[in-house]
């Protein structure tokens, strides 16, 4: 079987403990299985499984906390306990260097000189005489050693690997400008930073320079194009803001003023200059958004069926005589106000009774 790299690990310097995310390690590892994260070089043996997402490993963990990371558990060994690797495995050449240190450590345990003990390296007594060391001198050949040369032909070189399949490297936090790898998913992170969620008409460069008209000098175009416009002051007409003129105003054309029918009874002053409403009942009229002392407001209030009912004035409202008109009762009086002191008095006039 190959190696067991599904999910992923977290590890915490100075424990023992690793903790797995979508791991299924009760049915797929066994304690002695070795246990590292890609690229650190460091191996630890697999003491105990704790259940599908724990392990205890037998040494602390000596390397930086880290969570949420590829891993690797090997699970490939010859019956001396050497690690092999196979088609599809990562790390295969930290595999390989841990098998040479525990061949070299067997071999060792044959002694200086002399043969070397058959019991630890062929148990079954199968080819005892080709651990005599009697037979061997010089440099050993990798051909005479079977499946060598088939464990490194699955190595990647050092320099310029080519690697097939799904090759796995640790994904880079954002922002980092090194020589390290730069995985697909640290370049998608990037791309998805500097789109920064634009708009899908506007997420590319060639959408970008479309917007700009393809035009490589849009600044200098835009400031051009500004140049010939008419420079802003505050008493540049608007059409929709209010404006205040320091001096006289000469128009070419007529200004027109829209009609503003009153819904209740307020009189809002800000809206224009004609009012209309239609008396159906005692009414009492207001007004507000009147100018301050020095600023003079007035209006025209068409009125239909004024004298069908009680009318009642706001404050201050002055009528020739002292005595508010009388109004028709089914028909449309005209009645104009002013005020040039904020409203504290208000002159009415009747300026048409019963228009036909």
């Amino acid at each position: 079987m190959s190696q067991y790299k599904i999910g992923t690990a977290s590890v915490t310097n100075g424990s023992q403990v690793v903790t797995g995310t979508g791991t299924s390690w009760l049915a797929e590892i066994t304690a002695g299985d070795e246990f590292t994260l890609p690229g650190s070089g460091i191996w630890y043996t697999v003491g105990s499984i704790d259940s599908d997402n724990q392990i205890t490993l037998n040494a602390a963990y000596t390397g930086a906390t880290a969570a949420d990371q590829s891993y690797t558990i090997v699970r490939d060994f010859t019956d001396s306990g050497i690690p092999y690797p196979e088609p599809g495995d990562i790390d295969t050449a930290a595999i390989f260097k841990r098998a040479m240190f525990l061949l070299q450590t067997l071999l060792d345990a044959g002694g200086a000189g002399g043969d070397m003990l058959a019991s630890v390296y062929d148990p079954d007594a199968v080819a005892g005489d080709a651990f005599d060391r009697t037979n061997h001198s010089g440099a050993q050949a990798i051909a005479t050693i079977t499946g060598l040369q088939a464990a490194l032909d699955l190595l990647a070189p050092l320099v310029s690997a080519a690697l097939t399949g799904t090759p796995t490297a640790p994904t880079a936090t954002e922002g980092t400008d090194t020589t390290q790898l730069a995985t697909t998913a640290f370049v998608q992170a990037a791309v998805a930073a500097l789109v920064n969620a634009s708009p899908a008409a506007l997420d590319t460069l060639n959408e970008l320079a479309a917007a700009l008209g393809d035009d490589a000098n849009f600044s200098t175009t835009m400031t051009n194009a500004l140049a010939g416009k008419q420079d802003y002051d505050a008493d540049t007409a608007k059409t929709d803001v209010e404006q205040t003129f320091s001096a006289k105003q000469s128009f070419g054309a007529a200004v027109h003023e829209k009609i503003n029918a009153i819904a209740a009874s307020n009189i809002d002053v800000a809206l224009g200059s004609l009012y209309t409403k239609t008396i159906t009942g005692a009414t009492t009229f207001t007004v507000s958004n009147v100018p301050a002392t020095g600023s003079v407001a007035s209006f025209i209030l068409d009125l239909t069926n004024g004298g069908s009912s009680t009318i009642t004035w706001w404050a201050g409202v002055k009528w020739a005589g002292g005595t508010a008109p009388t109004l028709t009762a089914a028909g449309r009086d005209a009645i104009g106000f002013y005020t040039h002191d904020g409203g504290t008095t208000w002159t009415g006039l009747l300026l048409g009774l019963d228009l036909q």
